[in-house]
């Protein structure tokens, strides 16, 4: 079964946070009160939400806080992904999601990420993974797992 994506709307919030509470992965910064504070912090960026779910059949499997907005750098206005004109937090996985199932899930979700840059012409992508979050804290060597992707590694 292949996945798919769902775009966040506002009547799909309910769902989202319900998920966010299950997530090894999801925070404060995940959740939708985070995220419509976000939307109208700075109306000089202009943010635009383009947050998803990924579904496979009937089930979650992930929610990726995503936000669009216009930057200023070194004088030059760029469109990011980023939250505030900071770092968005990293998708948060379904709880459990390990080994081959995981990378697979991850490989979708930045896909769909690269997807969306290309076609709104993002110059950069503004992401952090919570340090305290269950899955960074089991993996035996805590390192950026983003660098896989094309990622870089500026912490």
């Amino acid at each position: 079964m292949s996945f798919k994506i769902i775009k966040l709307t506002k009547d799909k919030y309910k769902e989202w946070d319900e998920f966010c509470l299950r997530s090894d992965d999801a925070w404060y910064l995940h959740t939708t009160d985070r995220l419509e504070y976000s939307l109208y912090y700075r109306p000089e960026l202009e943010t635009q939400n383009f947050s998803f779910f990924v579904y496979r059949g009937n089930e979650i499997q992930a929610v990726v806080p995503l936000t669009l907005e216009k930057c200023e750098d070194d004088g030059t206005i760029i469109r990011e992904f980023s939250f505030g004109g900071s770092a968005m937090p990293a998708p948060a996985l379904v709880r459990g999601i390990r080994g081959k199932k995981k990378e697979e899930l991850y490989h979708y979700i930045f896909s769909e990420i690269d997807k969306l840059a290309k076609d709104q012409k993002v110059a950069r992508i503004r992401l952090v993974q919570s340090s305290l979050s269950q899955s960074f804290l089991e993996q035996i060597k805590p390192m950026n797992c983003f660098i896989k992707f094309n990622y870089l590694d500026i912490s």
